[in-house]
């Protein structure tokens, strides 16, 4: 797990830098995760639990969450959703060990996930 205590990184380069975005406000890998961090809560058998923040925004935030296994195509899990008034989700879903999953939003594809 890892904690972002900045957005951007301090100038001083010998401290801890955990910013999505450089202090030249260049993006780092991390910056494309940022805004639909999908998370693996946990697995009971083909059962996962997924976790997510729709961070642009505010309130209730309306979301797909779409999956592929073995280098198939894309397939939407259920219909669109919508989060908390705090932009939450908490999801059940039946995946196999392997399958990707991928959120959007408003227009925005998450980075993919791959389930354990």
């Amino acid at each position: 797990m890892l904690i972002h205590f900045l957005v951007r990184d301090e100038a001083q380069v010998a401290r801890w830098q955990s910013g999505p975005f450089t202090f030249g406000n260049a993006p780092k890998l991390s910056a494309a995760a940022f805004p639909l961090p999908v998370a693996q809560l946990s697995r009971a058998g083909a059962v996962t639990t997924l976790w997510d923040q729709v961070r642009a925004g505010t309130g209730r935030q309306t979301y797909r969450l779409r999956y592929s296994h073995g280098g198939g195509a894309w397939r939407c899990l259920g219909g669109t959703r919508a989060t908390t008034p705090r932009g939450f989700f908490t999801l059940k879903a039946r995946l196999p060990r392997g399958a990707s999953v991928q959120l959007w939003s408003r227009g925005t594809l998450g980075v993919p996930l791959r389930l354990g």
